[in-house]
């Protein structure tokens, strides 16, 4: 029997788990949320918070192609992803262990060397999508992939309440910085929890690639791919003005702070309204990507996009931010389910890291460029003129969407 069809539950028990455990774990370190306020806390400038997200970018960035061809060389996949996931996990560990020295004493120390070690977990995140989007898609078929992923999340929106409410009452009831020492303790432990899923899942061999040309006649490939594969390359474009319309929900929290002064139980009303979000669209748009395609999925996400610009700009108080963010998460959300599972459509086995990678570095150069200009812009013109941006991008998106991309 083939093992993908004999370890199927185990497996799909695996992948179901592995999502709510990653969400549970980067609630607490959360990117649009609790690490803005604890540079906010530190004392951090626009442009320092800026760079936390233009790190995030950088790390999925400059990774992907590289780790892409190592991976598509590689028979067995899990037992190699979960050492990956260690290590990362290991480090930033170390850093949280230096916030009580460092946060009251020397916080301009403590944001250099947040900055430093968020540097190092970030540039592991470029490992994830090659390695995981690989051994997800052996062992679980097509048609079970978006109602699988979309009730994991939701399920992991679930219990992610429970993280929420502990975040909640570790901000409000330990004293800074021992709060976010608690925190991020908390967040990296799950995190290495879920690491070690990978090692015990039951994958198919690959029939291993063994690629002898360099790394320059790899990225020479990618052109080749463009020109060849239209479907492929109609999608990434749409997913380029997906994830610079979602650029903007890295700085609601950062916006509500700065304008409306938003206390420490309004931070942990975002991760909430993130989570009691996540539970409702993930659970609709995964069935809704069972019955119509991912395509459907993606398009939806940018028109409440569109709505999330909409609420912000028109909106000006706590009410109309809480409402955009939430509709950025939806659209966060559907790109997290449907972007690499409809990227699998245009993609032989064999060479699914390869397309994920292209997918995910060519986006994340432009949210990455998005990142860096945002302070400036922010401090130039205010933060209206992201959610403006967020806005088109997001109109973009939907036409390409419509007029472009297919899914059948």
């Amino acid at each position: 029997m083939d093992i993908a069809k004999k370890y199927y539950k185990r497996n799909a028990f695996l992948i179901f788990i592995d999502p709510a455990l990653f969400m549970n774990g980067m609630t607490f370190l959360s990117i649009t949320a609790v690490i803005p306020y604890f540079l906010i806390k530190l004392g951090a400038t626009n442009t320092q918070i800026s760079l936390a997200n233009v790190l995030v970018s950088l790390g999925t960035l400059i990774p992907q192609l590289f780790i892409a061809r190592v991976v598509q060389g590689m028979r067995y996949k899990g037992v190699n992803f979960t050492k990956v996931l260690l290590v990362q996990r290991l480090i930033f560990a170390a850093y949280v262990f230096t916030i009580p020295f460092f946060a009251v004493s020397n916080p301009r120390a403590a944001v250099i060397m947040f900055l430093i070690f968020w540097g190092i977990f970030s540039f592991f995140v470029g490992t994830y999508s090659p390695f995981y989007f690989s051994i997800m898609t052996k062992v679980i078929p097509y048609d079970k992939r978006g109602s699988l992923l979309g009730n994991s999340y939701a399920f992991g929106s679930i219990t992610g309440l429970i993280s929420s409410y502990l975040l909640n009452l570790f901000l409000n009831n330990i004293k800074f910085p021992l709060n976010y020492t608690v925190i991020f303790f908390v967040g990296i432990f799950i995190l290495i929890v879920d690491a070690l899923l990978f090692a015990i899942i039951k994958e198919p061999p690959d029939e291993a690639i063994e690629d002898d040309n360099g790394i320059i006649e790899f990225f020479k490939e990618i052109p080749l791919i463009f020109k060849t594969n239209k479907n492929f390359r109609n999608a990434v474009i749409s997913y380029v003005f997906i994830v610079i319309a979602n650029v903007s929900l890295s700085y609601y929290a950062v916006y509500a702070t700065r304008v409306f002064h938003a206390r420490p139980s309004d931070i942990a009303a975002f991760t909430a309204i993130s989570l009691a979000t996540n539970v409702v669209s993930n659970v609709i748009l995964g069935q809704i990507s069972s019955k119509f395609g991912q395509r459907t999925v993606l398009m939806i996400s940018t028109i409440l996009g569109i709505f999330a610009g909409l609420s912000v700009l028109l909106v000006k108080n706590m009410l109309g931010v809480f409402v955009a963010f939430s509709l950025s998460t939806v659209v966060n959300s559907g790109y997290m389910l449907s972007s690499g599972i409809l990227i699998s459509k245009y993609a032989e086995q064999s060479k699914i890291s390869t397309y994920v990678a292209i997918n995910n570095t060519i986006t994340m150069f432009f949210s990455t460029l998005m990142f860096m200009i945002s302070g400036k812009l922010i401090d130039a013109f205010g933060f209206m003129t992201i959610f403006t941006i967020s806005l088109i991008s997001a109109t973009a998106a939907f036409l390409q969407l419509k007029y472009k991309v297919v899914d059948n």
